[in-house]
């Protein structure tokens, strides 16, 4: 991409007025695979409270982790994304879906409101659900449970194990089985 002189001031500028407020830039190798990229039709920098928003079709991108929304902000004190409104989750074949998420990268995802995730032939829902990213689990709270086909497992918290296929339920649980 070329940019012209105005953009390289307008940047240039902006870098100033950031380091001037005391907010630390760091700028990395464009491919570091610790980057995270972030595309929205419209954003909103805040100085002041420290905070990037963004708007309509968001896109986020780190490695192989991708999330979609509708709305972000970016607290850069928290270095924390708050996402809103048509969240998905996408990493290899594991979809996750919820009505807000907070995330941290490159270690979690948590959603908030109505969570359900897919995975193989593995279906959850909850309430709420945290994705550890590097542990590759999925931990479902509130009214949780997990289908594979005729099994079902239901319960308050209920932990799912990507790599190893496995689920685990705290508290008190029920669990079906059909021989179909």
């Amino acid at each position: 991409m070329l940019l012209n002189q105005a953009t390289i001031a307008s940047f240039q500028r902006l870098e100033h007025r950031l380091m001037d407020r005391g907010i630390p830039l760091t700028f990395h190798d464009i491919t570091s695979e610790d980057d995270t990229f972030v595309r929205a039709d419209v954003f909103h920098i805040d100085l002041q409270k420290k905070l990037i928003n963004g708007d309509s079709d968001i896109k986020i991108r780190q490695n192989d982790l991708f999330l979609n929304a509708n709305t972000l902000q970016y607290d850069l004190s928290e270095e924390q994304l708050n996402l809103k409104e048509n969240v998905r989750v996408n990493k290899g074949l594991l979809r996750i879906k919820s009505h807000k998420a907070i995330a941290k990268m490159p270690d979690f995802v948590r959603t908030i409101g109505n969570s359900s995730f897919t995975y193989k032939d593995f279906n959850g829902k909850s309430q709420n659900s945290e994705y550890d990213i590097n542990a590759a689990t999925i931990v479902l709270s509130g009214d949780a449970q997990i289908k594979q086909g005729t099994r079902l497992v239901k319960g308050k918290n209920i932990e799912f194990d990507i790599e190893e296929e496995r689920v685990r339920s705290t508290g008190r649980a029920k669990i079906k089985f059909s021989t179909e």
